[in-house]
């Protein structure tokens, strides 16, 4: 597997970069819920979904203004391989249907033993239509293997894209957090989350 390896200039310069594009393409990025407080001597396990190439640029945006965590994301090996630019900013590699799997959870088990870490993971396994009815869980958060002795804190994170009235979308970001312990609680309170995200919607 790959291993994240973050470097200063790297966040510097994507940072620069990332501003540029959101101007670009997007005229709003809020944050409507903030059901979670900041806990500083706490990790953080992001689980968000995934149904656009923008999901990793948007949660990294919303780390950086609101836990200020070392962000960390989990891509899939032939994705981090293409953007190699992006292991410098936290991104680390899972290949699925391979032994290299347990690698790869056990080092995000390992990263969010550090209450400085922010690791996001998006369960669905690959990018799925926003519209679909039900977001489906794949198994391999089982594999996460979390120290109960250290502090993480489990939030849901949801994304939603709307375009209203102008030419270019705006981004709305819900968080909460959540204590489920097997994937089947995960999943279905996730979807009730998700639901009542979208009630919330302008």
């Amino acid at each position: 597997m790959i291993k994240a390896s973050h470097t200063t200039w790297a966040q510097i310069i994507f940072d620069v970069y990332l501003s540029a594009l959101f101007k670009r393409h997007f005229h709003q990025l809020k944050l409507v819920s903030n059901q979670v407080s900041i806990k500083e001597h706490t990790s953080v396990l992001l689980l968000a979904n995934h149904f656009s190439w923008w999901d990793g640029f948007f949660w990294y945006y919303v780390n950086k203004i609101f836990w200020r965590k070392k962000f960390h994301i989990m891509m899939l090996e032939e994705q981090l391989k293409r953007y190699w630019f992006f292991r410098f900013l936290g991104a680390f590699s899972v290949r699925k249907n391979s032994r290299s799997v347990l690698e790869s959870f056990a080092y995000a088990s390992t990263l969010l033993e550090n209450p400085n870490n922010l690791v996001l993971l998006f369960p669905q396994g690959e990018i799925q239509p926003a519209c679909i009815e039900r977001i489906k869980f794949e198994r391999g958060i089982e594999l996460l293997k979390l120290n109960r002795e250290s502090a993480i804190q489990l939030v849901f994170g949801y994304a939603h894209t709307e375009y209203g009235s102008n030419p270019k979308p705006a981004v709305h970001f819900f968080i909460r957090p959540t204590n489920e312990n097997t994937v089947s609680e995960m999943e279905r309170t996730y979807n009730l989350f998700r639901r009542e995200c979208i009630g919330q919607l302008p």
